[in-house]
């Protein structure tokens, strides 16, 4: 509402106190699947304050403690790409793709499809977004 409105201070003073809030309930969380479920928010709050390498290590730990999640190697992958590190981002999303199903993958195809559009790569990009449009149709045939 707050960057709607043009209230850029108080939209930044807001994120920065949910940012807070969640790497505290983070540090309480008991298990590394309750840390998942702030750590899709935490990538969010770094995102929007245009920080995300705030969120990176807490993403890395959860695919250390969580190796057969496709979230965080997704998650690695926006804010690798919030970072203009293509590269990364596309390794990453390659690692989520290869662990997601679903509805889900096909949004990592999506996002694998506008990296490599970022690299300059629209013969690899079009490939990607063929395969997405394949898995939609059929189904992941693995």
């Amino acid at each position: 509402i707050y960057r709607r409105d043009g209230d850029e201070e108080a939209a930044t003073r807001t994120a920065t106190a949910w940012l807070a809030y969640l790497q505290q309930q983070i540090a309480k969380a008991p298990n590394a699947e309750a840390r998942m479920g702030y750590d899709l928010h935490l990538v969010s709050a770094a995102i929007f304050l245009k920080k995300p390498d705030l969120a990176l290590p807490e993403v890395e730990r959860a695919e250390r403690e969580l190796p057969n999640d496709y979230n965080p190697p997704r998650l690695a992958a926006s804010l690798y790409e919030q970072m203009a590190k293509y590269d990364e981002a596309v390794a990453e999303s390659d690692r989520a793709l290869a662990k997601a199903y679903g509805v889900p993958k096909l949004g990592i195809y999506m996002m694998k499809g506008r990296l490599l559009g970022k690299k300059k790569d629209p013969e690899a990009a079009k490939k990607v977004y063929e395969e997405g449009i394949a898995f939609g149709e059929f189904g992941d045939s693995s």
